[in-house]
């Protein structure tokens, strides 16, 4: 996930401070991951660390992407962003 933000937030692109190893990001995602996961919106599978999104989640992601707005269209370049990456994955057999 740090690597597609890496790629796709133009905050990170050229940061001196990059998402794999700046502990100000990583608390900072951290704390997003906390919030998600508090409000009902996402689960962290604590054996495999598999992020997940719950149904509310979804239905709130969902409803983002039904606006025409500035948070529509970032999260549609991070999703195609992520799915870019799992392509790369594959093709180089890192992944099924």
């Amino acid at each position: 996930m740090g690597e597609c933000l890496e790629r796709t937030v133009v905050g990170f692109k050229g940061s001196s401070q990059y998402i794999g190893w700046s502990a100000n990001l990583r608390i900072r995602t951290v704390k997003a991951l906390t919030f998600l996961e508090a409000a009902g919106l996402a689960l962290v599978d604590s054996r495999t660390r598999d992020i997940s999104a719950t149904p509310l989640g979804r239905a709130v992601y969902g409803r983002a992407l039904s606006e025409e707005s500035p948070l529509a269209l970032s999260l549609r370049v991070i999703e195609l962003s992520y799915q870019n990456m799992r392509a790369e994955a594959r093709f180089r057999g890192e992944i099924e």
